[in-house]
C-alpha cells in the first residue's frame, strides 16, 4: 500500500528528484501480505521456467517462494526479479543469479549459505530500470504505469519491502577484521584465533598499510589455517616488518587484518556504454518504519561514478529506520562510496570492511540525519570520485579541490566509535557539518565520538577545514589516534569549543595544523610523538617525519577569543631539524595581533632537543605574540624551571616587565625570543 507520511519526510522528498520521488510517495508493507503463510512456498525454477526469459520473474504478492537451486547454476532472469510477496533463500542455496534489476515490495529472506555454497547476484545492463509500485500500477509489472519510479542501472532495491540477509551465521561471532598479533614469517601471520576460526583456505584478505604511503596495503589469499593457535598461511610474501600487537614497537599501530570473502556475493558486469564506472546499486527507498537487515555481503562493482544516490549501500529518504542493521558486509572496487546514509535515522552501521572505493565512503549525507550509529568499520585505500556528483567528493568541486574521505560526517548528532581510516588518497575523516554550530550527541560520561583512528591518509587525517564545527554546547573527540599520516594529522579551521581528550598523534608530517577564525580548542591528555618506537625499532627510522619541520602549526592571527590550550600534555622525540610550535601567519585572518595566546600546562618533553623548543624567530610577522608556560617546562634549560612565559625579545612586549625576569633563549635566532619567569602577562583588547 502507498503511504503518505508527515511533513518532515515530504520535505525530505523534494531533494529526491534525480533518484525518481514524485507526489511525496512514500512505500510501506503491502496489505496483500499481511497474512502471508509459508507453510505453503513455490520452488523458484517454477516461476523462472514460466517466465521463460520473456518476461519478469515476479514473486506474486500473498504468495511464498524459495529457492530451489542447489548445484551452483547460473539462471539467467533477462527482464529482472520482482519480490512483491516472499522470497526465501535456505542455507541449501547454490546458484548465481544473472539479472537486471531485484525489486523487494515484499519480503526478502537469506540465511546463511551452508559450507561450500554461494549466493550470487550478477547484474548486468544498460538500460534504466523502473519500480512499479504493486498498488498504483495494476497490482504489479506494468510499463505503461505512470507512477512507476526511475531506479537507475542495475539496480537491488527495496520499496516498501523488508530484507533480513543474513551471509553469516549468526550464532558465530565472526569478526570483520583484527589486528595482527604477530608476524611468524613472510607466508605465516598469527592473528586472535577467534578471527582465525572464521577464514578458510581460499579466502582473500586484507593487510592495511604500516606506513606513511596511502597505497600500501597488501591484499593476498589465504592456504592455509591453524584456528587453535590463530596461525594464517599466505600464497605469496609480505617480505616487509609488519607492525603487530606483540611489537617491536608499540601495540597501538599495529596493522588491521580483515577478511574480504564472503558466501553470499552481488556484484555488476562491466557492460555499459557510459563506462566502466556504472556497476550495481543497493538501496532501500524512502520505505520508513521498515527494520532492514544487510549483513555479511560482499558488494564488489557496486556503484556508479557521477550518478548521485548510486551507491552499494544506500538509505534513501527513509526517515525513521530504527534498528535496521548494515553489519560484516565488504565493499571492494566500488565506482562511487560505501554506505551512505540519506534523510534516515536510527541504523547501525557496524564492523564492514570497504577497500578500493572512490569518493566518499561511509557518510551521512546531507546533515539531516540523527541517531545513526557508526561503529568498528575500517575503510582502506579511498581514492578520489574522478566524477561529477555536485557534492564534495566532486572532481574540481570548489575551485578545482578535489577530497575524497573514508569516513564524511555531516551532522555529529549521530555515534562514531571505534572506526578506522587505514589510507585515503586525501583524507581520513572530514567533519564538514551542515551546521556549523551543530552539537554532537553526548559529551559525558562517554563521548559519541570515541576510539576512531586515522593513519597512512596521504593529505589529512581528520580534518574540519573548510566548513568547520563550532557546536553551541561543546564537542569532545576522545581517544583519537591520529598517526603515520605524511601531511597533516589534524587540520581545523572555522572550529571551536571543543575538547580532544586521551588521544595519540605520532609520526605525522604536522600533528595539527589550525587555520583562522576558530573558537577555543583544547588538547588534553594526549600525546604527540614525532618518532614512535614503531618508527625506530621496526623501520629502523632515526629521525621523524620530514614533510613540515614542525608538530604543531599554529595560526596566531585569530580571534582574542580564541585560545589554543594544551593541558596534561606529552611531547616527544623532536629531534632532526623537528620542532614542537610554529606560529604562522594565515592571511585570511587579517592583520599583525597575535589573537588569543597559547597556553600550556602539565607539559612533559621526552627526548626533545633544546633547540626544538618553542621560540619566535627574529622575522616573526606578529607584533605581540606571547605563549604562557604555566609549568616553565618549555622554556630553555638555563632556566630555573618557573612558570613564564616566551615573548618575542622587543621593546614593546617588554616594556611592563621587570628586565631582570627575562633571559635569553638562545636558539632563538640572535636572541629573537626571551623567556620570562616570576611574571604575567595577559591581553587586553581596547575596541
Amino acid at each position: 500500500m502507498l503511504h503518505h507520511r508527515p511533513s518532515n519526510l515530504l520535505l525530505l522528498l523534494l531533494s529526491g528528484g534525480s533518484l525518481g520521488v514524485a507526489n511525496g510517495q512514500v512505500y510501506g508493507p503491502l496489505d496483500c501480505n499481511a497474512n502471508i503463510d509459508c507453510t505453503v512456498s513455490t520452488p523458484l525454477s517454477t516461476l523462472v521456467n514460466g517466465a521463460g526469459g520473456l518476461d519478469r520473474v515476479i514473486v506474486p504478492c500473498g504468495q511464498c517462494a524459495h529457492v530451489d537451486y542447489t548445484a551452483g547454476e547460473t539462471i539467467s532472469l533477462p527482464l529482472g526479479l520482482e519480490v512483491v510477496g516472499s522470497l526465501l533463500f535456505p542455507p541449501s542455496s547454490n546458484v548465481a543469479l544473472n539479472t537486471t534489476a531485484i525489486i523487494v515490495q515484499g519480503n526478502l529472506d537469506i540465511e546463511p549459505p551452508a559450507e561450500g555454497n554461494e549466493v550470487k547476484v550478477i547484474l548486468h545492463g544498460s538500460e534504466e530500470q523502473y519500480l512499479y509500485p504493486h498498488d498504483e500500477c495494476n497490482g504489479g509489472y506494468d510499463p505503461s504505469c505512470s507512477a512507476k519510479a526511475s531506479v537507475g542501472k542495475k539496480p537491488i532495491v527495496v520499496a516498501g519491502g523488508k530484507v533480513n540477509i543474513r551471509g553469516m551465521d549468526a550464532a558465530i561471532d565472526c569478526p570483520s577484521w583484527t589486528r595482527l598479533d604477530r608476524k611468524v614469517s613472510d607466508t605465516n601471520l598469527k592473528i586472535d584465533p577467534s578471527f582465525a576460526a572464521c577464514v578458510k583456505p581460499g579466502d582473500d584478505l586484507l593487510v592495511t598499510s604500516d606506513n606513511t604511503n596511502w597505497q600500501d596495503e597488501m591484499k593476498r589469499q589465504v592456504t592455509a589455517v591453524n584456528s587453535t593457535t590463530g596461525e594464517i598461511t599466505l600464497d605469496s610474501a609480505i617480505t616487509r616488518a609488519l607492525p603487530a600487537l606483540t611489537g617491536p614497537g608499540e601495540p597501538e599501530y599495529a596493522v588491521e587484518v580483515a577478511r574480504l570473502s564472503r558466501s553470499v556475493v552481488f556484484t555488476a558486469v562491466e557492460d555499459d556504454p557510459e563506462g566502466e564506472h556504472i556497476g550495481g546499486h543497493f538501496m532501500v527507498f524512502v520505505t520508513p518504519d521498515v527494520v532492514q537487515v544487510i549483513s555479511g555481503v560482499h558488494f564488489d562493482n557496486f556503484g556508479q561514478g557521477g550518478n548521485l544516490g548510486r551507491y552499494p549501500v544506500h538509505f534513501h529518504l527513509c526517515d525513521n529506520s530504527n534498528g535496521s542493521i548494515v553489519s560484516k558486509n565488504v565493499i571492494t572496487n566500488s565506482n562511487q562510496r560505501c554506505v551512505l546514509i540519506h534523510g534516515t535515522n536510527g541504523v547501525t552501521v557496524e564492523d564492514n570492511v570497504a577497500w578500493n572505493t572512490r569518493g566518499h565512503c561511509y557518510a551521512t549525507e546531507t546533515g539531516t540525519e540523527v541517531n545513526n550509529i557508526f561503529k568498528n568499520n575500517l575503510g582502506s585505500h579511498t581514492m578520489k570520485l574522478w566524477f561529477h556528483n555536485t557534492q564534495s567528493d566532486s572532481l574540481n568541486f570548489w575551485t578545482g579541490k578535489h577530497t575524497a574521505a573514508t569516513f564524511w560526517v555531516r551532522n555529529m548528532n549521530n555515534e562514531w566509535i571505534g572506526n578506522v581510516a587505514a589510507g585515503s588518497e586525501s583524507l581520513g575523516w572530514w567533519i564538514e557539518m551542515r551546521e556549523l554550530n551543530g552539537d554532537q550527541k553526548t559529551l559525558e560520561p562517554i563521548s559519541s565520538f570515541r576510539d576512531n583512528v586515522a593513519h597512512s591518509n596521504k593529505v589529512v587525517g581528520f580534518g574540519t577545514y573548510k566548513q568547520g564545527w563550532k557546536p553551541t554546547n561543546g564537542g569532545v573527540l576522545d581517544n583519537l589516534h591520529i598517526y603515520k599520516n605524511p601531511d597533516i594529522g589534524f587540520k581545523y579551521h572555522i572550529t571551536g569549543n571543543i575538547r580532544v581528550t586521551n588521544s595519540l598523534f605520532a609520526d605525522n608530517g604536522h600533528h595539527i595544523l589550525s587555520g583562522v577564525w576558530n573558537s577555543p580548542v583544547t588538547f588534553e591528555n594526549s600525546v604527540f610523538d614525532s618518532m614512535s618506537q614503531d618508527r625506530q625499532l621496526r623501520q629502523e627510522i632515526t629521525c621523524p617525519v620530514a614533510t613540515y619541520k614542525t608538530a604543531i602549526k599554529h595560526a596566531y592571527n585569530n580571534d582574542i577569543a580564541s585560545p589554543l590550550t594544551f593541558i596534561n600534555a606529552t611531547f616527544a622525540n623532536l629531534k632532526c631539524g623537528k620542532n614542537l610550535f610554529q606560529f604562522h601567519n594565515d592571511d585570511r585572518g587579517g592583520g599583525r595581533s597575535m589573537g588569543a595566546p597559547t597556553r600550556a600546562s602539565g607539559i612533559t618533553l621526552i627526548n626533545v632537543d633544546e633547540n626544538r623548543k618553542p621560540h619566535f624567530n627574529c622575522d616573526f610577522g606578529a607584533r605581540d605574540t606571547f605563549l604562557e608556560d604555566v609549568d616553565g617546562v618549555l622554556g630553555p634549560s638555563s632556566s630555573t624551571g618557573s612558570p613564564g612565559f616566551i615573548v618575542r625579545n622587543v621593546a614593546w612586549m617588554l616594556a611592563f616587565i621587570p628586565p631582570e625576569s627575562c633571559s635569553n633563549i638562545p636558539y632563538s635566532g640572535s636572541d629573537c625570543s626571551v623567556y620570562c619567569e616570576g611574571t604575567c602577562l595577559r591581553q587586553v583588547s581596547i575596541q
